[in-house]
């Protein structure tokens, strides 16, 4: 790990050889969570039996690094909760967590703000939750949800029975997309904060 910042490095020693540790907080450190860096975390994972919380919050991760973190996702059955906030994931890294929602059955809270995933990645994340039975709180606050995006959501919130908080704060969901949130809250009986 010669090529590894030292506090993910440190980090990464600890998740590889601790297995008391429950939460990573690797937050706030853009210049030192590079693709190796990412990578290394990512393999970490897949056999972690421990880390419950992940943040990586404001680390500029790239589209990249948040797909290779979904692949991870896939295999993890230990992690309840992601924060990927205020990165780079764009529709690709979104559309690459829905997909590791398809087979994850672990994750309870997940914070995308602030990744510009668009319309077109949130409407994968709301086809994910139309058969996720185990997300509670998903962020998507600052992501340019748009209309379509808030529509795509609000039909997932149809048939989504545990879903409790969805944040769109910051999206111009516009009139349409509010209308389809208005109707699907007559419906779900579970989403207690929109």
């Amino acid at each position: 790990m010669a090529s590894i910042s030292s506090s993910f490095e440190r980090s990464l020693t600890r998740l590889s050889s601790d297995y008391t540790l429950t939460s990573l907080r690797l937050g706030h450190n853009p210049s030192e969570a590079g693709p190796a860096e990412i990578q290394a975390l990512a393999t970490a994972l897949e056999t972690n039996s421990t880390v419950t919380l992940l943040d990586l919050s404001d680390n500029d991760l790239s589209a990249t690094a948040v797909q290779i973190l979904a692949v991870a996702l896939q295999r993890n059955s230990t992690v309840t909760s992601l924060n990927l906030s205020d990165n780079d994931g764009g529709s690709s890294g979104a559309q690459a967590i829905a997909t590791a929602q398809g087979t994850n059955s672990t994750l309870k809270a997940l914070g995308l703000s602030g990744n510009q995933a668009g319309s077109t990645g949130v409407r994968g994340l709301a086809t994910a939750l139309e058969t996720n039975s185990t997300l509670e709180s998903l962020e998507l606050s600052g992501n340019q949800v748009g209309s379509d995006g808030a529509q795509a959501l609000a039909a997932a919130l149809e048939t989504n029975s545990t879903l409790r908080s969805l944040d769109l704060s910051f999206n111009q969901v516009g009139s349409n997309g509010a209308q389809a949130l208005a109707a699907a809250l007559g419906i779900n009986s579970t989403l207690e904060s929109l």
